[in-house]
């Protein structure tokens, strides 16, 4: 069993999505493809490279090294630590589910898993 820190943005913004749709993301817009299909970390510097025209090979990395585990390595039972970005508390969950892709879903929540919240609104002075 593996323990991940998972962000539901930089603000917080997909934060109360997270929590109610007991679910975990990755909110990258314009990401209209299966992720799994992608076998290696270079194709999928590639297609974040289509998705952002300007960034620089460094910023392409740091983005696939944090969406490739969330396809690839992750596995059910793993847990999650959210730390909010809302107020000073963190939440706990675990993996229920592989990874999915909707095309149907709005941006930028194609590319899911679904959790099961173990504890919620944990306050960070208990860390």
């Amino acid at each position: 069993m593996a323990v991940w820190l998972v962000r539901a943005g930089s603000q917080g913004e997909y934060e109360e999505r997270f929590l109610s749709s007991s679910r975990i993301y990755v909110t990258w817009d314009n990401l209209h493809l299966d992720l799994k299909k992608i076998v290696n970390r270079g194709d999928l510097i590639a297609e974040l490279a289509k998705t952002d025209l300007d960034a620089k090979p460094r910023k392409l990395s740091n983005h696939a090294s944090q969406i490739w585990p969330f396809i690839h390595t992750m596995n059910i039972g793993d847990r999650i630590i959210l730390p909010s970005k809302l107020q000073p508390v963190i939440y706990i969950g675990i993996i229920t589910s592989e990874y999915s892709y909707d095309p149907d879903a709005i941006d930028p929540f194609k590319h899911s898993r679904s959790v099961k919240w173990l504890a919620t609104g944990i306050p960070r002075s208990h860390f």
